[in-house]
């Protein structure tokens, strides 16, 4: 009996064209992902209302289908139209974020840059024409929170009880974490541990704690440069108790 021969084990993996395809379109962040999926729904939608009664269904295909030329024709009527589905104005930078859904979807699918193809000249035209009447109308603002008044601050920091039950000591250890780390609200905050911050003092004695290790999030993507900072914030000991090395 011959002994078998041993499989050569592969060292590079074999990944198919819609594996590759799907490689593609999860780089972008989970928030650019939905962003592109309700662009597209948007306009799908905008062609379902305007296309005649006894017409076919318009969807992603459809879209999809089209020549540069149809698709210019189609954004030029969809960029002066554009309104949310209560009928009022988007904000423009509500119609910015559309058009950029657009423009991801359709360099993906049809490798077709919407705003930078000489055949797209009209529409973009008309979508900055319509993004400086939209202002004009008082849809340029864009709405911030308010920021945490000072007083507010002092009275969460006060708030910290040496032996607080374990739902307060969460509230307030995830608030600091969020503000003094400037991390972008409650990203990534599922997937955080101990070993993504370490501890260090400063020149002048005061602990502080940084955040050590490098995390995928919204504006910190895989181009990013060796040198970019993984978190730009310190969280001081005069804002939260550190604790020493040996209550670690």
């Amino acid at each position: 009996m011959e002994p078998k021969t041993k499989k050569k084990q592969r060292r590079f993996s074999s990944l198919s064209s819609d594996e590759i395809q799907l490689l593609i379109e999860k780089k972008d962040s989970e928030n650019t992902q939905k962003l592109t999926k309700n662009a597209v729904g948007t306009l799908i939608a905008f062609c379902n209302e305007i296309s005649l009664e006894e017409s076919p269904p318009k969807d992603v295909e459809y879209l999809e289908k089209l020549s540069k030329e149809e698709l210019s024709e189609l954004l030029t009527a969809f960029y002066s139209n554009a309104r949310k589905k209560n009928g009022e104005n988007y904000k423009k930078s509500a119609l910015m974020g559309l058009r950029f859904g657009l423009q991801r979807h359709f360099l993906l699918k049809k490798n077709v840059d919407i705003i930078g193809d000489q055949e797209f000249a009209k529409s973009n035209q008309v979508y900055e024409a319509a993004t400086v009447e939209l202002k004009r109308q008082g849809f340029g603002n864009v709405e911030h929170h308010n920021a945490i008044l000072r007083e507010d601050l002092q009275k969460i920091q006060l708030s910290y009880n040496p032996v607080p039950d374990p739902k307060s000591l969460q509230r307030f250890v995830w608030f600091n974490i969020m503000f003094h780390l400037i991390r972008r609200g409650r990203e990534n905050l599922r997937l955080v541990t101990k070993q993504l911050f370490a501890i260090k003092t400063d020149a002048t004695g005061r602990k502080f704690v940084y955040q050590a290790a490098d995390e995928l999030d919204k504006n910190h993507r895989g181009h990013d440069n060796a040198d970019d900072s993984p978190g730009e914030g310190h969280l001081r000991a005069a804002f939260a108790r550190i604790p020493d090395d040996s209550q670690r």
